[in-house]
């Protein structure tokens, strides 16, 4: 799901390579707050693990990136939760009933 943002209310970072300062993430958050009109969470999808990704995948809005890029998370969505999500369950399980 995406959701139009008017422009020149956000700028993409230069360089998908570079990482944002504080000041940066402040600023950024800041824009996407007051364009949304509501509290938002900035997040590198780049690093972002299970479950946070799969929920982000399936509820959050896409507001910068092409749909390749957006695909390709989805993909590695999928791989993650069937390569890792069940053992990160059983380990969980393992957990609670100790």
């Amino acid at each position: 799901m995406t959701q139009q943002v008017k422009p020149g209310h956000l700028k993409p970072v230069e360089s998908p390579g570079l990482r944002l300062t504080a000041e940066e993430r402040v600023a950024m958050t800041e824009a996407l707050a007051l364009a949304f009109n509501r509290p938002v969470d900035l997040i590198d999808l780049r690093t972002a693990g299970q479950p946070l990704l799969h929920e982000i995948v399936t509820g959050g809005i896409q507001v910068l990136g092409t749909r390749h890029l957006w695909g390709d998370l989805v993909y590695r969505n999928v791989m993650e939760n069937e390569d890792f999500v069940p053992y990160q369950k059983r380990i969980l399980e393992t957990r609670r009933r100790a």
